[in-house]
């Protein structure tokens, strides 16, 4: 792991992309294991390839007319809109290491964008979506797909275990937040992995059919900045005492554009956790 920088924004076609964070203030436990990452060229193509061909005025409209009556995802996923960048493959290997992972659970995959970026060091993955139309377009995809609750994976992937464990831009788009990290965590296998997203500050919010509403159990975390949000998300899934935090960065998440916007970024904290032994139900995330 390296230190991190103190620089905070790398900017290309007049956008700003954040890798870099005041070290000062993170918690020691945050620092210790960041990992420095930076604008590589698969996320510059990215950038490159949906700068140059957002959404025209057809499907952005149909898009906002879709929005009364399902919710964002139905109607990106109905329309194959608004392609996703978290990180690159190579950025994923500098997370997460170039061991093989042999399995792998993609809670809330979407249409796939993310899951794929990750498929180069999985052996077999398998997705769960909400969503009727990302399922079928993860399925369309080639990736193994179930239905599940937005917090409660019981019955989805019965009681299987993986070896990678990944929740990438959920946690704040449910009704049950602390809950559906319980059930990440007995998702993990002995010496397994989970990897969090969130875009920080964190703003939470579900949707109940087309309605955004309040998430049912609060996502609160301390601090009004990233550096300490971060910090403050880090202790409270390390709290469970069944998981200790192995890895750290900071990377955009970047959504193609329409005819209002040519591309949407937001600021993702994104967090490994390594099972530190003992049986999946000891220690449970608390809140």
């Amino acid at each position: 792991m390296t230190s991190p920088a103190s620089l905070t924004s790398e900017f290309h076609l007049g956008f700003e992309f954040r890798y870099c964070c005041n070290p000062s203030a993170l918690s020691a436990t945050v620092r210790d294991v960041w990992c420095q990452l930076s604008l590589d060229p698969q996320t510059q193509r990215f950038v490159e390839e949906r700068f140059e061909a957002p959404h025209g005025w057809f499907k952005t409209v149909a898009h906002a007319w879709l929005r009364r009556f399902v919710s964002d995802f139905d109607a990106n996923g109905l329309l194959g809109a608004y392609p996703l960048h978290l990180l690159s493959t190579p950025q994923w290997r500098q997370l997460l290491g170039a061991a093989p992972v042999a399995s792998h659970l993609d809670f809330g995959a979407g249409n796939g964008d993310l899951t794929a970026s990750l498929s180069p060091l999985v052996q077999h993955t398998t997705t769960t979506e909400r969503s009727k139309a990302m399922r079928r377009v993860l399925r369309s995809r080639g990736f193994e797909c179930v239905s599940t609750d937005a917090h409660d994976l019981e019955g989805a992937v019965d009681s299987r275990r993986f070896d990678l464990v990944t929740c990438l831009n959920v946690l704040d788009r449910t009704s049950h937040p602390w809950s559906l990290l319980r059930d990440l965590e007995d998702r993990v296998g002995d010496d397994g992995r989970l990897v969090l997203a969130v875009p920080l500050p964190v703003d939470p919010f579900y949707y109940a059919g087309a309605a955004a509403r309040a998430p049912i159990e609060a996502l609160e975390l301390s601090g009004d900045d990233w550096e300490r949000q971060c910090s403050s998300l880090a202790h409270a899934v390390t709290e469970s005492q069944s998981l200790r935090l192995e890895g750290a960065c900071r990377a955009p998440y970047i959504s193609g554009g329409d005819a209002r916007r040519r591309l949407y970024v937001l600021d993702d904290a994104i967090l490994v956790f390594r099972r530190t032994g003992g049986t999946a139900k000891q220690g449970r995330i608390r809140r």
